[in-house]
């Protein structure tokens, strides 16, 4: 008897298992169903024609990543290709003349911060400012903050890596704020150490970045993010830019 209540209490719970496993399955293409059909709807909606985006490349010596820019990027309207020396500007304006992109691409011959300085007025910020130096970024930091408009892009290098990732902890703290370590964790720490100096340049002026990627490959590190103006979110900084590393020997 206790054998044959046994057993039927097994067949009910199969039967219940099974029952479960259905109505997951109907749940699971019910909602496979609707996502298709909400992702259809939005690709066959109207969508408003894309904002136009002028870019900054503050260091940008041959002018290739310039050129790149208006040749594959369709919202690009306007890109101001710009490097300190006259050799520099040269090789740009051959390279923008023999990709005949003279309508999109303008070259520059300016030192970098100054010219970020005289986009400061929201009606001349740049959408995408893009620097990548030899070294440190640290001293073009201030003035490109201030010349990325509203919820635009800033597209950093870093190369000097072994300044953030603990080999320099001095020089680290002089250019960002930060003393570095000498840890396993060394390159994502050189990667917050940055965010945090960028973080805190932009709140000076009211201001509060949105990381977008954030890299280290072979020698570098390359940041993108959004750089948007709020006092009340420039307040809540705090909670994520102080970080404290200890080591305790028992």
């Amino acid at each position: 008897m206790k054998e044959k209540e046994k057993a039927d209490g097994s067949e009910a719970e199969l039967r219940s298992s099974s029952d479960a496993s259905e109505d997951l399955a109907m749940y699971e293409d019910d909602k496979a169903r609707s996502t298709a059909r909400q992702t259809r709807n939005v690709l066959e909606e109207p969508h408003e024609e894309v904002e136009e985006v002028s870019v900054l490349e503050a260091l940008a010596a041959t002018g290739v990543r310039s050129v790149r820019y208006a040749l594959e990027v369709p919202a690009v309207s306007r890109v101001v290709a710009n490097d300190f020396t006259r050799e520099a500007y040269n090789n740009m304006c051959r390279n923008i003349a023999h990709n005949r992109v003279e309508s999109k691409v303008t070259p520059s011959c300016r030192e970098a911060s100054m010219l970020m300085y005289e986009h400061r007025d929201p009606l001349k910020q740049f959408t995408v400012i893009d620097i990548d130096p030899y070294g440190s970024p640290s001293v073009f930091l201030d003035s490109a903050v201030q010349a990325v408009s509203e919820g635009g892009v800033l597209c950093i290098t870093c190369t000097d890596t072994s300044v953030l990732c603990g080999v320099y902890p001095e020089t680290c703290y002089s250019k960002y704020g930060s003393v570095s370590l000498r840890l396993k964790c060394g390159h994502e720490m050189g990667i917050r150490i940055f965010l945090s100096s960028l973080e805190t340049h932009a709140n000076r002026y009211k201001r509060y970045i949105v990381p977008l990627l954030s890299s280290c490959i072979d020698f570098y590190i390359r940041v993108f993010v959004q750089v948007f103006t709020s006092p009340s979110q420039v307040k809540r900084s705090l909670r994520s830019a102080v970080n404290y590393t200890t080591e305790v020997s028992i």
